[in-house]
């Protein structure tokens, strides 16, 4: 079981602005409970115990009840993505071997990318095509084969990883830029329609920024989008990022600076 302690400040208009957190398991010969106070400057204090679920398979339970470390653990850029590349590398071999599919290397409009075909794939699906823009901060590649490859087989649609180019030494719109690129080149063979863009987290956001440039340049929109666990303002944090690590309820969490910034590349830091 785990517990959850939420800092909350009231805002102008009443409304609550997430501003930090408390995260800790139960103590030895101290139990948490839940509660909640309001201080006299409207400073909510919230206390929640959530126990593991059991609506979700003996697996899942085993995996949201497993301890983490809540230490913070700094690493480097290019420990990183050292990190992130065997991830990805390791994962998506087991996804293959999960959801049939071939990935191909191929440069489209210059840019870098995985073309994943799925082994099964009907007449009608042929002329489609997703664009998937992965995760990863805009510093690394957390999600061209774990987002890809699986969507591919199970939608039994090609799926198009755009590798797009990685902050900070490419800052934005280096990404957008690369994202629109590849759309650009897809049009020429695919009616807009027939085209989807999805990504999560920072292909999340870099989704809707592509699907805004798209429409600001006057192309075709495409049929469909994905947002999978974005963000809209850099300058806001919303509650998620104040309460959630990477792996759910467990984990080290940094506190949220209040200006809402973080490791977010854009054009500054």
């Amino acid at each position: 079981m785990r517990s959850i302690g939420l800092l909350a400040v009231a805002g102008v208009l009443g409304a609550g602005v997430l501003a930090g957190y408390g995260c800790e398991a139960q103590t030895a010969g101290r139990a948490m409970e839940n509660s909640s106070r309001i201080g006299p400057d409207g400073t909510a204090v919230v206390t929640r115990v959530v126990p593991v679920p059991k609506t979700v398979s003996a697996e899942a339970q085993r995996m949201l009840g497993r301890p983490a470390s809540e230490a913070a653990a700094p690493e480097t850029l290019e420990v990183r993505r050292v990190h992130t590349d065997e991830w990805q590398n390791r994962t998506g071999e087991v996804f293959r071997r999960m959801y049939p599919a071939t990935v191909t290397p191929k440069t489209i409009a210059g840019v870098p990318t995985r073309v994943v075909t799925p082994e099964v794939m009907t007449e009608a699906k042929r002329g489609r095509v997703l664009i998937n823009l992965h995760g990863g901060g805009f510093d690394s590649d957390s999600g061209s084969l774990t987002e890809s490859i699986p969507v591919a087989s199970l939608t039994g649609t090609t799926v198009i990883a755009v590798l797009y180019r990685l902050a900070p030494e490419h800052p934005f719109p280096a990404g957008l830029d690369d994202a629109v690129a590849v759309y650009r080149e897809v049009l020429k063979t695919h009616r807009a329609k027939d085209v989807g863009i999805f990504g999560t987290s920072a292909g999340a956001i870099l989704t809707g920024e592509a699907a805004v440039r798209i429409r600001d340049l006057g192309l075709p929109l495409p049929g469909a989008l994905g947002i999978f666990s974005g963000m809209g303002d850099f300058s806001k944090n919303g509650d998620s990022i104040a309460m959630y690590a990477l792996n759910g309820l467990s984990g080290h969490l940094d506190v949220p600076r209040a200006d809402g910034t973080g490791r977010m590349w854009g054009g500054r830091r």
